[in-house]
């Protein structure tokens, strides 16, 4: 009865691994879309317009999941910042709004970030002069979008400057950058269907005229399996040594009875190798060796310890982290000096130490090291968000140890370390929410030329305010919302990739869009700007008194009105030269 008991349990636990290993996990994917290039009919005027400027525009958006190369993401994963182009045609302004009409679906590979993915959408392009909307006029058809192609602008030559032709070719996000690029060609856009304003039927076949015909769309960015947000300590060389050093040091203790190190007891020397690491021939690492000139080491203790540089710990990106998390790869060969079964041991272990009062908190406990063996990842000891404290400063520090009770042969051994991470984590969220459609829910008001048109329908809404960050920053949850709560403005200000490697330089608020600063009011308070190339940060900035009335008035409009202004130095751009960029946002008050 046993027997067949066991039999049925063993059975069971089969069965049980089977369906375990069948099954496949969703794991989170988001590309983001800072760059934008559109081809609309066979105008010059409508091909190569920038639907995304990563000058002035926040980057659009698809977040879902992939399981088992299959692609999917809900109709609230793409998120498209709204257009406006003025002067077509030399008369009109049009706002181009595109949203999503159901779930995406395609392929993605997330070892290639090779991709092949149909976004179904709704186009809605606005026409109007000044407060007269004279037509509204939307369309809907799927974006074939792929990591193959190439979307071709013509040029205009009567362009002022002239337009040259461009190529602008798809590529894979493939890892461990994730940048690349889609292109999403068409044979042609169906025709609009008209909407409110006052000669809808008059403005949206003109409208036709102008997008009908073969198109396209070219997108660029960053994306592939979401990660979250992760800051790595010490970060660069200081983590991967990959040729340097990082700015570790190294420090030796013997016992009080070694005279001469080498001779009677061990010599202990801490050094960079430049070659050998985890990455092969051309990565570096950290070394600890013991040795001896004669083959008879007396009892006693050494050690050595590598030490990084002090480092500021801010979490994931400033933000309080889900997790934290340390790491090393460790390879050794202690095979000389444990020759003899004596009980000599050799032991490794990290630890970090809180700089201000010297504090330890374990990573990786005491260790034994046998024998010889390669490169292995050595995980560390889980540690609690809590257990690190925000703007504080740290250092890692890795211990060899030597404890020899005696030996009478010649000593060489080796432990290698690379890759020493201490990362903090904040997990991936889903999808923030479109803005919503754009279409009217009401009427447009009355038709009479000469009055107003009546207020215009919001287009959805943007979702809660987010968290509230380090510091009390609200997060508006987007890249086209600045929250105003009265007294201060909370938006997101992105580092564009170009300077890199990070920006440096000032940010604020000003009555209108000038590269002379003499000519823009400040509306704010100037604030200082430091952040990567490609990142970006919530910025806060106190809204001047004799404004505050001007910004809630912002906040009551449907559009973006508010005009932020960074000033930007970077090393590596246009010899560290001052540059200007400007943001545009709409305004909403804070919710509680």
């Amino acid at each position: 009865m046993k027997a067949a008991l066991f039999a049925a349990l063993v059975a069971f636990g089969m069965v049980l691994a089977a369906s375990s290993a069948g099954s496949a996990s969703a794991d989170p994917v988001k590309f983001e879309f800072d760059r934008g290039i559109i081809n609309l009919g066979t105008d010059p005027g409508t091909n190569g317009v920038k639907i995304i400027d990563p000058d002035t525009d926040p980057p659009a958006s698809l977040t879902g999941t992939e399981t088992s190369g299959a692609f999917s993401a809900p109709q609230s994963g793409f998120v498209f910042p709204p257009k406006t182009i003025p002067d077509v045609s030399g008369t009109f302004d049009a706002d181009i709004n595109i949203s999503a009409t159901g779930p995406s679906t395609g392929t993605f590979d997330g070892t290639t970030g090779a991709a092949d993915i149909d976004i179904p959408v709704r186009v809605q392009i606005t026409i109007y002069d000044g407060a007269t909307v004279y037509g509204e006029c939307s369309t809907a058809f799927t974006l074939n979008t792929a990591t193959t192609g190439t979307l071709v602008d013509p040029g205009d030559p009567a362009d002022t400057p002239p337009r040259p032709p461009a190529n602008y070719d798809a590529a894979p996000f493939a890892p461990p950058a994730k940048d690349g690029a889609v292109v999403a060609p068409w044979a042609s856009i169906p025709a609009t269907t008209p909407g409110g304003g006052l000669a809808p039927g008059t403005v949206c076949p003109i409208v036709d005229g102008l997008i009908g015909g073969p198109g396209g769309m070219f997108l660029a960015g960053n994306g592939g399996i979401d990660e979250g947000i992760q800051s790595t300590y010490v970060g660069g060389e200081g983590t991967t040594f990959a040729t340097t050093n990082g700015n570790w040091t190294g420090s030796v203790t013997n016992p009080a009875a070694c005279v001469i190190p080498g001779i009677g007891c061990l010599l202990i020397t801490n050094s960079y190798e430049a070659a050998g690491g985890t990455g092969g021939a051309g990565d570096g690492f950290l070394r600890t060796t013991a040795s001896s000139t004669i083959p008879l080491v007396i009892a006693g203790t050494s050690s050595s310890t590598w030490t990084s540089p002090t480092f500021t710990y801010n979490g994931a990106q400033g933000q309080e982290p889900d997790s934290v998390s340390f790491s090393l790869a460790r390879r050794s060969d202690a095979t000389s000096i444990l020759g003899e079964d004596n009980g000599t041991t050799v032991t490794y272990q990290a630890d970090l130490v809180k700089v201000s009062d010297s504090s330890v908190t374990s990573l990786i406990a005491s260790s034994t090291v046998s024998g010889a063996d390669d490169w292995t990842n050595q995980p560390g000891i889980p540690l609690e968000p809590g257990d690190l404290q925000m703007g504080s400063q740290y250092q890692l520090r890795i211990t060899s140890t030597f404890n020899v009770v005696a030996v009478d042969i010649a000593v060489d051994a080796t432990l290698d370390y690379d890759d020493v991470a201490l990362v903090a984590s904040k997990a991936p969220v889903g999808p923030t929410g479109p803005t919503g459609p754009t279409d009217p829910t009401g009427p447009t008001g009355p038709t009479d030329p000469t009055g107003p048109t009546g207020p215009t329908s919001p287009t959805g809404p943007t979702g809660p305010t987010g968290p509230t960050g380090p510091g009390g920053l609200i997060d508006p949850g987007n890249f086209s919302t600045a929250v105003y709560d009265g007294k201060f403005l909370y938006q997101r200000l992105k580092c564009p990739k170009r300077f890199k490697p990070a920006c440096k330089g000032t940010a604020v608020a000003v009555t209108k869009k000038t590269k002379k600063p003499k000519k823009a009011k400040a509306i704010t308070a100037t604030r200082s700007a430091k952040q990567k190339a490609g990142k970006w940060k919530v910025v806060k900035l106190k809204v001047k008194a004799k404004f505050k009335k001007r910004v809630a008035k912002f906040a009551t409009q449907n559009k973006k009105t508010l005009i932020v202004r960074q000033a930007i130095k970077a090393k590596k751009f246009k010899k560290n030269k001052k540059q200007f960029i400007f943001h545009k946002y709409k305004v909403r008050t804070a919710t509680k």
